[in-house]
């Protein structure tokens, strides 16, 4: 059963999902859990929120402020962790009109700030500044310029918790899915496939399927059974 908690994003619902992932996950086997330990900071000020914001010139988005000021300046959260308020600025201009083209210049990424560090020189950020994408997450994949809008912060923050608690809460399932098993039987328990496996594309080879809240793949034979798990020992969320 999903805890109750996570449907509401306000601060006692975010306090007790972060100590429920705690309580799943004393090894912090979910990515980038042993660099930020589920620990949040002490909430910021709305005077230091209101100075930055008259510093650049811009305005949090909404949802991001009530985290800030309810819930934590910082700390646990998607990948490595969110940034302090002390650090929301580096490598940005959020003054500045969001422009995708320039994200991954040599200059300030433009109408951002920054959220989280993915690792491999990627990163997560906050469009704060533009038209219609003020709100919304942007993923940036420097080494190859890449440019990807995602979901708003609220969606974006929930979704790392409960995909986290999602993933941890399955992986005892994982230890019924045997060698020989049928496709239907798998999907009994994992539920579909992320992608609907189509059977005319494999009566003679072997092909591997993912499911949610799965962290690897599982590998069928042309028949539709199972030849063979791929689990990793660790969760690597996506996205």
């Amino acid at each position: 059963m999903t805890p109750a908690f996570q449907a509401e994003f306000e601060a006692k619902s975010i306090l007790e999902g972060i100590a429920y992932l705690v309580r799943l996950d004393p090894k912090l086997r979910v990515f980038g859990a042993n660099g930020h330990r589920y620990k949040l900071y002490a909430p910021a000020k709305a005077a230091a929120l209101d100075e930055i914001e008259g510093t650049y010139r811009f305005q949090l988005p909404s949802d991001y402020r009530t985290f800030m000021l309810s819930v934590s300046d910082g700390g646990a959260g998607p990948n490595y962790g969110l940034k302090p308020l002390a650090d929301i600025v580096r490598g940005c201009n959020p003054g500045l009109p969001f422009d995708s083209e320039a994200c991954c210049g040599p200059n300030p990424a433009p109408g951002m700030i920054w959220l989280t560090d993915n690792g491999c020189a990627t990163s997560t950020n906050l469009i704060v500044n533009g038209m219609t994408t003020v709100g919304r997450t942007c993923d940036l994949y420097c080494e190859d310029s890449r440019v990807i809008l995602g979901n708003h912060f609220r969606a974006w923050y929930l979704e790392w918790l409960n995909g986290a608690i999602r993933m941890l809460l399955k992986e005892s399932t994982l230890k019924k899915i045997k060698s020989k098993m049928k496709l239907d039987e798998v999907r009994a328990i994992l539920g579909e496939e992320r992608t609907k496996h189509d059977p005319r594309k494999t009566l003679l080879d072997n092909y591997f399927l993912s499911f949610p809240d799965v962290n690897g793949v599982i590998e069928f034979d042309f028949s539709d059974r199972v030849v063979s798990t791929h689990f990793a020992p660790h969760c690597l969320l996506p996205g």
